[in-house]
């Protein structure tokens, strides 16, 4: 039996919580609202645009490790039986928005870095 993957409380599983922390509008103002936000906000400070791929990855893959899989979900899907939606608490909310701005902000800038470096090479003859 497959179980349904790490059903919460706030969001129908953890990945739609994350995939909507922030915002789960997809108008064109919606967009630039959140972009007006982001801009504003200090964690443009925080980011460091530089490195590789694969260490980019290697982020994302820390965060989920150290803090995404917080350890009420961990405990909830070692428990036997059908997996029930778990109720995250407001600080791991609150932590989840702050770290998912942060990493929408990090993709930006490092999308634009790699733009950046693409158009400026030479194009072949």
């Amino acid at each position: 039996m497959r179980r349904q993957p790490h059903p919460v409380v706030q969001g129908g599983n953890l990945h739609s919580l994350w995939d909507g922390l922030l915002s789960r509008a997809d108008k064109p103002n919606d967009v630039k609202r959140v972009v007006a936000e982001l801009e504003g906000d200090q964690l443009l400070s925080e980011v460091d645009a530089d490195g590789e791929v694969e260490e980019w990855i290697a982020e994302s893959h820390e965060l989920v490790k150290s803090f995404a899989y917080a350890p009420e979900i961990v405990a909830a899907t070692e428990l036997d039986g059908e997996l029930q939606p778990i109720n995250l608490p407001e600080a791991y909310l609150k932590e989840a928005g702050r770290r998912a701005r942060q990493r929408v902000v990090a993709a930006g800038l490092r999308a634009e870095a790699v733009l950046e470096e693409l158009v400026a090479q030479p194009v072949a003859p």
